[in-house]
């Protein structure tokens, strides 16, 4: 194992962002705004497109408007949070070169929740089935959501 924790090393990456990235990232400081939702058939839109190509109809997905922030988003989510940029942080090695990542740092400043999946006011996050990318090909789907109590003091700000 290596002092970096990889069984293997990691592919060097780039001293500098790729062209391609640093086109993205100044697209999203521009607009200033990210965005987050969650729907069936999203893999579509991790294909290359070029600039002003429609990954809604690729995907076949329904384009719905925002209220605060100028993209769309997915009419079929049950759930979408609008985000403005905040940050965008340059992810450093612990050499300090930069580690080929950016973290991209948003406040919500609007949301939409299809109402069919509320339970007493709550969004129903078991009943939504978002998915969550685990790595690789790999990617899974909430089917149970538990309540764990904390406690006293944990996380609350109080003591």
């Amino acid at each position: 194992m290596s002092e970096r924790g990889f069984a293997q090393p990691p592919k060097a990456l780039p001293e500098k962002p790729s062209r391609l990235l640093k086109k993205s990232l100044r697209f999203r400081k521009k607009v200033g705004r990210v965005k987050f939702f969650a729907w069936d058939g999203f893999i579509e839109t991790s294909a290359r497109f070029a600039r002003g190509d429609n990954e809604f109809a690729r995907a076949g997905l329904t384009m719905a408007q925002c209220r605060l922030v100028a993209a769309p988003r997915v009419a079929e989510s049950p759930a979408a949070l609008e985000r403005k940029v905040v940050e965008v942080v340059e992810i450093k090695s612990l050499s300090g070169a930069w580690s080929g990542a950016v973290l991209t740092l948003g406040e919500v400043v609007a949301f939409h929740i299809d109402e069919r999946f509320l339970r007493d006011g709550r969004f129903d996050t078991a009943l939504a089935h978002p998915l969550a990318r685990c790595g690789y090909q790999d990617y899974a789907a909430v089917e149970a959501v538990f309540a764990l109590a904390r406690p006293k003091g944990g996380g609350d700000g109080m003591n």
